[in-house]
């Protein structure tokens, strides 16, 4: 399978059977970690990103998992739904930190 002769409409479909969108947080997690291992290494920037998952993403992927399926009475989520949030979460509250604080 050639990637680079594919179209987009092409790659979109091929990720979508191959459920691309479960492994989203796993892509994030790997951008964060690569980005603070710039200056440093693996080991020190794996410290960095699950501090900031535990103290940035946990808090809000709760409030957001009420908000969704309890508030909004919506179906329950799968683990990567959960994985994903988390990502998600951490990375906006990461962008606001550095946004707001410096």
């Amino acid at each position: 399978m050639n990637f680079n002769k594919m179209t987009k409409q092409q790659l979109k479909e091929y990720g979508e059977s191959i459920g691309i969108k479960r492994y989203i947080w796993l892509v994030i997690f790997a951008i964060l970690l690569v980005v603070n291992a710039k200056d440093t290494n693996f080991g020190y920037a794996a410290g960095v990103v699950t501090s900031m998952i535990v103290k940035d993403g946990l808090l809000f992927t709760l409030i957001a998992w009420a908000v969704m399926t309890k508030a909004l009475k919506r179906k329950s989520w799968e683990w990567h739904d959960w994985l994903n949030a988390l990502a998600y979460t951490t990375l906006a509250a990461r962008v606001l930190y550095v946004m707001l604080i410096g």
